[in-house]
């Protein structure tokens, strides 16, 4: 089963807004069209991501919510006879503006 790469945000990215659209690419040589699911929690639940394109290889996309600093999302194919590939993996940073303001204590 193959394991999706991924397009962007690139490795490491700091995006300042959430939910951020996670864009990649998954060459699926079998019959039909794979499905493409996406994780940001390790791996406990996982997402769909949209898969298009008429051939392989296909495109897919995602948009998934962050929370404030580095978050690892996972990638992974499950086939049409529903076998899960081993995930793929990118951490994207989410930089939050604080609103509070700082405080000086003499």
């Amino acid at each position: 089963i193959p394991t999706p790469t991924f397009s962007s945000p690139a490795e490491r990215a700091q995006v300042s807004g959430t939910p951020v659209v996670v864009t990649g690419r998954v060459a699926y040589p079998g019959q039909g069209i794979p499905t493409v699911q996406v994780s940001r929690d390790g791996g406990a639940t996982w997402n769909s991501a949209t898969v298009n394109g008429t051939r392989s290889p296909y495109n897919w996309s995602a948009s998934v919510p962050l929370v404030p600093g580095g978050n690892p999302i996972l990638a992974r194919t499950v086939d049409v006879p529903g076998r899960q590939g081993t995930p793929a993996t990118r951490t994207i940073f989410s930089l939050v503006a604080s609103t509070t303001p700082l405080s000086i204590v003499s």
